[in-house]
């Protein structure tokens, strides 16, 4: 008898195959997406793994070149301190070495600017030629060039170890120096190789001392060596670090990543090998690829995936326990959850009370503002945010806490790390404690050395406004002049057009070289023969006819016989430029014991002081003695100028300009 339905056994086997076919094409296709999925895992945790080191050593690094900002800034101001000291270099010596070995930092000097027309001047005043070193390192004079930035006080330590060497040629020491000054902040040069060999960075900070009665631009320049830098980086390594766009090593050709950071206005690039996959991360793929069991796979993949885990939990166990630095975990709603056991050494409480408070409680009750903002702050993603405040004991006294943070706001966690720097805080309250005690102990009178540093800063800020308020104006004058006595030249005589012409052009870049003068200039006419003649010669010099009545000969305080010198040349430089006038009466006289001034003239009016002209200048010098400036310029009108400045000034002290 045949068997009954027969031709269903190879349907049976041929869906059976069908069913294993889909099978195995799941099971390698899931391998196969398995495998590439397991890789791709290793390789982002190995790089989430590295970009964190980069930015801790770059967060590391940062901190370094702001403890050398904050050196210098100190340094900056105890140069004021010393200002007519015979001992200058010796205590700058001292204080440098005392200030500076504790935190790494090799040398740095006190450095002024000096244009080539004082080279003389300041290699008499200092005894030392201002010098730099030649490619056999013998020290030799600098050639002729526009200025310097001669070490006028030096640290004793390589390579600041010689007064008189001229850094303007070290890469990048110009633009710091100009940003230095403009701004009134540190400012970094790149990394550069130094003559002597040492490779690293400068920074630069604007601190002009009147030592010696000069008033040039002056600088704290601390040198911070690239081997300092890169050994911030205490828990990575190797670093290739690049400032400036100049690189200090390298990685070998290794794959890295990078954090980059902008300080003392300068790029810091920070690069640390990537890290690669190793150990069971590598191995798994080709695990799961051989043997084909999606469970296997699973279970190989989580048992890999929770052993690198835990070598990496163990790791960060063994820094955040045997850290000297407080690291914390704290939640959203401002409780800890998480301390290390440097908390009991450095606030004195356990673990346990630690946690069982808010964080708020811990903190100094003036500071508590503060931290409750800073944290909003960072919960609402705000990572790595150096933050300073005080934690009370349990003793009842407190130490000063600087925090790190980043927030992970997935969790609702925001994770820290504390560095106990309450000795730093108190060694410079204590230092800036010694500088004042420096300062008075120099003092004859604190009242009179008051009035000598307020005309010595007066004087300074004078002397470059008189540059633009006077001879400046002046050459523009003589350039107006010139060109219009060169456009009534006749045609015909293109040789004098052409003198005419060069002589405007000279006049042109004598404004332009005035202007980078140094500070010092007075005008010797009035030292010589007093404001009459000067006023007769600024008279003489006007493009406009000038109607000038002197009806005093008094003699006037040198602050008094400046300002009224210059406000009169603006007046009869601005007519000359804008006012259109045919002429002008200037005329100065002694009543009620003041100075008048007055100045008319007949053109068409319109002066603003609000349009930011020199007028401005004029009326902060006429307020700036106690003086009184009015100004009256209808439009079509004219203008007329009275200045009213009182003659019995108090005296300062401070020997006058020029």
């Amino acid at each position: 008898m045949v068997p009954f339905s027969t031709g269903l056994v190879p349907d049976g086997k041929s869906s059976m195959r069908h069913r294993q076919i889909a099978t195995i094409a799941l099971v390698l296709a899931l391998t196969v997406a398995a495998f590439f999925g397991t890789r791709l895992l290793g390789e982002r945790e190995a790089r989430l793994n590295s970009e964190y080191r980069a930015e801790v050593a770059a967060a590391q690094i940062r901190g370094h070149v702001e403890q050398g900002s904050f050196l210098a800034e100190s340094l900056a101001q105890f140069m004021l301190s010393v200002a007519g000291s015979r001992d200058a270099g010796e205590e700058f010596e001292s204080n440098a070495s005392r200030w500076l070995s504790p935190a790494g930092f090799p040398a740095v000097a006190w450095v002024e600017q000096v244009p080539a027309s004082e080279r003389a001047m300041y290699e008499r005043r200092t005894g030392h030629p201002i010098v730099t070193a030649d490619r056999q390192l013998r020290i030799v004079p600098v050639g002729p060039q526009p200025w310097y930035l001669p070490t006028t006080l030096v640290s004793g330590v390589s390579p600041m170890d010689l007064p008189g060497i001229d850094l303007s040629g070290e890469i990048g020491m110009a633009a710091a120096a100009a940003r230095a000054r403009e701004l009134y902040a540190v400012s970094a040069t790149p990394l550069a190789t130094l003559p002597d060999g040492e490779k690293g960075l400068l920074l630069a900070w604007f601190a002009p001392s009147p030592i010696g009665g000069v008033g040039m631009p002056a600088f704290v320049v601390l040198f911070v060596s690239e081997p300092s830098l890169r050994a911030a980086a205490t828990y990575t390594a190797p670093v290739q670090l690049t400032v400036g766009g100049i690189s200090a090593g390298d990685l070998g050709g290794a794959a890295a990543v990078r954090s980059t950071f902008m300080e003392a206005g300068q790029r810091f690039d920070v690069a640390v090998p990537l890290e690669s996959v190793s150990g069971a991360a590598a191995v798994l793929p080709w695990v799961i690829l051989a043997v084909g069991l999606v469970l296997a796979v699973l279970a190989g993949a989580l048992g890999a995936n929770e052993a690198r885990r835990a070598r990496a939990q163990d790791e960060l166990d063994r820094i955040f326990n045997l850290s000297s630095d407080l690291i914390a975990v704290a939640d959203f709603e401002g409780y800890f959850t998480r301390v290390n056991p440097a908390v009991e050494q450095i606030l004195g409480y356990t673990a346990a009370e630690f946690l069982a408070r808010p964080y708020l409680q811990f903190v100094h009750p003036d500071d508590r503002e503060r931290t409750r903002a800073e944290a909003a702050r960072i919960r609402q993603g705000k990572k790595l945010t150096p933050f300073e405040n005080r934690y009370v004991r349990k003793d009842g006294s407190y130490k000063v806490l600087e925090w790190t943070s980043t927030p992970v706001l997935d969790e609702k966690l925001i994770y820290g790390v504390a560095r106990d720097v309450t000795e730093r805080r108190q060694a410079e309250t204590e230092l800036r404690r010694l500088a004042g005690e420096q300062a008075a102990s120099r003092l004859a009178l604190a009242a009179s050395r008051r009035r000598i540093v307020a005309a010595a800063d007066d004087a300074r800020r004078r002397i470059e406004r008189d540059l633009h308020d006077g001879t400046q104006q002046r050459l523009v004058s003589l350039k107006l002049s010139v060109d219009a006595a060169e456009a009534d030249v006749p045609l015909d005589r293109c040789d004098l057009r052409a003198e005419l012409s060069r002589i405007a052009a000279g006049l042109t870049d004598a404004v332009a070289e005035l202007q980078e003068i140094s500070r010092g200039i007075h005008p010797a006419i009035l030292s010589q023969g007093g404001l009459g003649p000067a006023l007769r010669t600024l008279a003489r010099r006007s493009a406009i006819p000038v109607e000038l009545d002197v009806a005093t000969d008094t003699r006037l305080p040198e602050p008094i016989k400046v300002a009224a010198y210059y406000v009169a040349s603006e007046a009869l430089a601005n007519s000359a430029k804008y006012a259109q006038a045919s002429r002008m009466q200037v005329s100065l006289a002694t009543r009620n014991g003041s100075l008048v001034l007055s100045i008319r003239d007949d053109g068409v009016g319109g002066a603003d002081v609000g349009r930011g002209s020199g007028l401005v200048g004029l009326q902060d010098r006429v307020e700036a003695l106690g003086g009184m400036i009015g100004i009256d310029s209808p439009p079509g009108g004219g203008t007329s100028i009275v200045v009213t400045l009182p003659l019995d000034i108090e005296p300062t002290g401070a020997k006058p300009p020029g």
